[in-house]
């Protein structure tokens, strides 16, 4: 009779079994909050290791089996006792590592017996409120970590079975611990000073933000390799305010420098806490060097830029710091290497001590040398805005109204701002930008030739010709500020023409009558 109770009690357990999942002994009453446990293969590859180490041959039941020792208690015997409880056939008792090679998610093991792989990751969790974490070191694997959930408060959302009509919950997750460095320049570029031998101390410095392991206290130069810094220079390297390291330049090349240098930079795994950490793969860094140096033009022209900053009230600010001001309006004329250069000239440079009301009311640019100094040069941005060769882009500077930056398309280009001695160099300095003001003259809301009216000008879209004499436009030609003709029409219906379909910019209008042709230039806004 005991023998029959027995073999009923088994029947019974072995039908609830096959329904829901098989519930956590001493828990049989939340099987919708079934365990799983998630073997992950990222950084190290764990599931890759153990392969190699001899483990594939066997199922996943075994795997675990064979690394509970190690794994401080997290992988419970109650765990294991539930996954020995499925039923035969279960994945969990077949299925082999071997199948699950190289894979870059999780392999998640339902208390049930079923398998799936799930995006989940061990790091994610890891050093998190609410886990804890414990470091074994498995025989043939090496180290991993396992790390578990406190309580069920912090189980983690992994995945649903329609099976048990719930969601599992990953109770504990393993991982490889070996950690590649990885890091990405925050900071990439340090700059010589007019030497082009020292560095600059206001940028000798570059910054790399660790993403892949813990930048450790005392981090030094031992810790970090760079490839490609010119002989004679050297480095320094200390943690920063985060998880970076930041790498400080010092000495004096053996040589000048005559063009920009490219640094590589890797992160040694001893730069981080991570027990056998890798090193990090190639940061690439910049090193520039001043050259034959850049001038950049700030013109007080016609509407009178200059002038209009002071009224502004930038008028107190060094001329630097009116760059920098304008930078964020043209930062493709107005570049960083632009700026990096003047912010290493020497201390007392005329570009750090020179208030722009210095020159208030001059009809002429205000040119502003690598080297710091500064001089008034007859160089006029409307000089060039419309000529092959150059882009000029437009922006609108609260309280200043609307500016133009013309640049040179390539050193082809370079506007020659006259020369500097440097020491025993005589140094040619070419305009990079010239920052000006639009010389529009304005009648009402229109602009007058000798023979016709165009307007309204600037556009939107449309644009009439008011004709002053009896001479009938027969053609109209519209070419962009590089002189790329755009279109040409010969069949001007009603006196105007539709710009409405061109970006916003300056454009030529060739217009040809029976007797003359006319230029005219039109602001499309």
């Amino acid at each position: 009779m005991k023998k029959q109770s027995f073999l009923i009690l088994a029947l019974f357990i072995f039908l609830i079994g096959k329904v829901n999942a098989l519930p956590v002994p001493g828990n049989e009453t939340t099987t919708n909050t079934a365990t799983t446990f998630v073997l992950s293969n990222e950084e190290g590859r764990m599931i890759d290791q153990l392969i190699a180490a001899g483990y594939g041959n066997v199922s996943l039941y075994r795997t675990l089996a064979e690394i509970q020792d190690t794994s401080g208690g997290v992988i419970s015997d109650e765990f294991l006792e539930v996954l020995a409880n499925c039923p035969a056939g279960s994945p969990i008792l077949t299925k082999k590592l071997k199948d699950y090679e190289g894979i870059t998610g999780g392999i998640a093991i339902n208390t049930d017996g079923t398998v799936f792989t799930t995006s989940i990751k061990g790091r994610s969790y890891y050093g998190q409120t609410g886990y804890s974490t414990y470091p074994p070191n498995h025989s043939g694997v090496g180290r991993e970590l396992f790390t578990y959930a406190n309580s069920p408060e912090y189980y983690i959302d992994a995945g649903s079975s329609d099976k048990i009509g719930g969601r599992y919950k990953a109770f504990a997750i393993a991982w490889s611990s070996y950690v590649t460095v990885a890091g990405t320049a925050t900071d990439d570029t340090a700059i010589l000073q007019i030497n082009n031998k020292t560095p600059s101390v206001r940028d000798n410095t570059w910054d790399i933000n660790v993403t892949a392991g813990t930048v450790k206290a005392g981090v030094s130069a031992s810790d970090v390799t760079l490839t490609g810094l010119p002989a004679g220079l050297n480095y320094t390297a200390a943690k920063g305010t985060g998880n970076n390291i930041v790498i400080t330049l010092t000495g004096a090349a053996t040589t000048a420098l005559t063009g920009d240098a490219t640094i590589t930079a890797v992160i040694k795994g001893s730069a981080v806490t991570e027990t056998g950490a890798r090193d990090s793969e190639g940061i690439s860094l910049k090193l520039w060097y001043v050259g034959a140096g850049t001038t950049i033009v700030l013109t007080n022209e016609a509407a009178k830029l200059i002038d209009k900053l002071i009224a502004a009230g930038h008028g107190n600010d060094n001329l630097y710091k009116v760059l920098e001001l304008l930078q964020p309006y043209f930062s493709g004329v107005i570049t960083n290497r632009f700026m990096k250069t003047l912010d290493s000239t020497p201390a007392g440079s005329e570009v750090f001590t020179a208030a722009l009301s210095s020159f208030a009311g001059v009809n002429n640019p205000v040119c502003i040398n690598v080297d710091g100094t500064v001089r008034v040069q007859p160089i006029y941005g409307r000089n060039y805005h419309d000529k092959p060769g150059y882009t000029t882009t437009k922006s609108n500077m609260a309280g200043v109204g609307t500016v133009w930056a013309t640049a040179a398309d390539s050193p082809a280009y370079y506007i020659n701002a006259g020369t500097a001695t440097v020491g025993d160099n005589t140094i040619t300095y070419k305009a990079f930008a010239v920052v000006w003001m639009p010389d529009l003259t304005p009648v009402g809301d229109l602009t007058k030739n000798d023979h016709i009216i165009v307007y309204p000008n600037p556009t939107k879209g449309m644009v009439w010709f008011d004709l002053q004499v009896n001479d009938p436009i027969i053609k109209v030609e519209v070419y962009d500020i590089k002189g790329k003709q755009l279109f040409c029409t010969d069949h001007v219906k009603e006196n105007h023409i539709d710009l409405s379909g061109l970006k916003n910019g300056i454009y030529l209008l060739k217009l040809e009558t029976h007797n003359q042709k006319l230029n005219q230039k039109v602001i499309k806004e």
